[in-house]
């Protein structure tokens, strides 16, 4: 049997852009390297270079607008995919966000004859639109919904995400799991830089991440705590925003924002050494960094937000959740925690040798062999 050609749309890309999604594509395609599989990805011209692992179908445009997505980037990059109408491929994979590009990918694959499949990462509600954005929750909301009916398969990235896609009418054999994959084993590296924290946060500087509630509730400990530390790693539109919360709140002193670490050994270094991790994230569509940090041994704290997938992670033994949005209850998770001097005991599973994409690729075969 020839290799199959399958081609992944998505204007987000590792290694330019970090996020979930990034980290789920990334380990995608190192696993598919061991399939008899011809594997690209369409994305945004993050690079003036060419590169072989890559089709720049657009532009680069900051997919970011006063904090939310950018409706012009998501427009644009849309239109562009409409350049794939020449690519020669078997199957057509999109990522979930931006979800215009669902509808020019559809007509590709109806022009070709060929299967469409979507990752889910998270399904919203149109009250989570409206939340989202108030004027245009609804047609959102719409577009949505129309978009959830293109793909021959959707794939839900956790337990969470499948059950609300089943709720919102979406037929069972229409959807498949693949979780993502936590690989932590090869990134135990001793002659790293050993800094660790009191707290760290690890995830996109986003307005839903609620990364200023972590730092109100910060203000609080540490006016009664002196010499904790809270590190906060990961790059966004709200760096900027936060770092002058920090400075109004008199905790800048306290608080190391570190920004985007490139290399995965390094961050995984600074997990080991740290002690707690926190996250007020309200919607998480499964949540990798708050598996990484269960998974060593941390003790985590995240809100019990309906959207937040990653709640599902935590036990008694692994950390706390609080009530979403509540910046008191969160303070007095994070004092609670720092009571405790018992660290939870790391939960390191071995790795299950590119189980994401054996997922990918089940699915995929019976698609194109069908």
């Amino acid at each position: 049997m020839k290799k199959m050609k399958v081609i992944l749309v998505s204007d987000v890309a590792p290694p330019w852009s970090v996020g979930g999604a990034e980290r789920r594509i990334e380990q995608l395609r190192e696993g598919l390297r061991k399939f008899e599989v011809e594997f690209e990805i369409a994305t945004m011209k993050w690079d003036k270079k060419k590169n072989s692992s890559y089709k720049f179908i657009s532009p680069y445009i900051s997919i970011y607008k006063n904090g939310r997505r950018s409706i012009l980037s998501s427009v644009i990059f849309s239109l562009c995919t409409l350049r794939l109408i020449t690519a020669k491929v078997d199957l057509i994979e999109v990522n979930q966000f931006p979800i215009l590009p669902i509808f020019p990918a559809w007509l590709i694959a109806k022009i070709k004859g060929i299967p469409l499949t979507a990752t889910w990462h998270e399904s919203w509600t149109l009250n989570d639109w409206r939340d989202y954005s108030p004027k245009g929750g609804y047609l959102m909301h719409r577009i949505m919904r129309l978009s959830l009916k293109l793909p021959n398969k959707i794939v839900a990235a956790s337990e969470l995400t499948y059950r609300e896609l089943l709720n919102s009418g979406i037929r069972p054999n229409r959807v498949e799991i693949v979780e993502n994959e936590i690989d932590l084993c090869a990134d135990f590296v001793d002659n790293l830089s050993n800094f660790g924290f009191d707290f760290i946060y690890v995830g996109r500087l986003i307005k839903h991440k609620n990364v200023d509630l972590v730092i109100r509730a910060w203000a609080q400990l540490s006016a009664t705590r002196s010499g904790v530390s809270l590190g906060i790693i990961g790059a966004g539109p709200e760096l900027e925003p936060l770092k002058n919360l920090a400075e109004s709140l008199g905790v800048h002193h306290s608080i190391s924002f570190l920004g985007h670490i490139d290399s995965r050994a390094e961050l995984m270094n600074i997990f080991r050494h740290s002690k707690i991790f926190v996250s007020a994230s309200s919607r998480e569509g499964y949540g990798i960094a708050v598996a990484e940090a269960v998974t060593l041994g941390l003790w985590t704290i995240v809100s019990d937000s309906p959207s937040n997938a990653s709640k599902a992670l935590i036990s008694s033994i692994t950390g706390r959740v609080f009530k979403d949005g509540d910046e008191n209850e969160l303070h007095q998770a994070m004092a609670g925690a720092l009571e405790d001097t018992v660290k939870p005991l790391p939960h390191l599973v071995p790795k299950l040798e590119s189980q994401l994409a054996q997922g990918y690729m089940d699915i995929w075969t019976e698609l194109v062999t069908s």
